[in-house]
């Protein structure tokens, strides 16, 4: 499973204050757990709006694998064959000495 930037422990997922639990107060921890939950269920939200264009491109994928699969490697593909462009006559230079 590949890990990414929201794997990494933060001191909120450690649950690590700088003030002791016993002098906080219970209205803070729910304004932060409520702010968390929050922001997990907007998450979530995108995640599901993602999931259906990603479910269809692996659907893509797959039909264009198979077909790929099943195509005979005996055959030799066309081939295109390149157009060479003649280059053009250069141009005879005319010198001309000039004295200072």
């Amino acid at each position: 499973m590949r890990r990414g930037l929201q794997d990494i422990k933060t001191s909120r997922s450690l649950n690590v204050r700088s003030i002791p639990r016993t002098h906080r107060s219970k209205y803070l921890d729910l304004f932060m757990l409520g702010k968390e939950r929050e922001k997990l269920e907007k998450e979530l939200e995108i995640l599901s709006q993602k999931m259906p264009t990603k479910q269809k491109r692996l659907e893509e994928i797959a039909k264009q694998m198979a077909e790929l699969e099943g195509f005979p490697e005996d055959e030799p593909l066309p081939e295109k064959k390149a157009e060479v462009k003649p280059k053009p006559a250069k141009k005879d230079w005319h010198v001309m000495k000039i004295d200072y």
